[in-house]
């Protein structure tokens, strides 16, 4: 899908005493080419 969108993704690798290090789980919604929102709210969870 991202690649039909035209849109590069980056992994960086993690070594050195990064390498045992969780990743992050924020969510990121692009709005437009000057709006992204950031942070960790479930926008697809259900009502709570």
């Amino acid at each position: 899908m991202a690649e039909t969108a035209n849109i590069e993704l980056y992994f960086p690798k993690r070594q050195g005493v990064f390498g045992d290090l969780r990743k992050l789980h924020h969510k990121l919604m692009v709005i437009d080419e000057q709006i992204v929102v950031a942070g960790s709210f479930n926008y697809a969870a259900p009502e709570r």
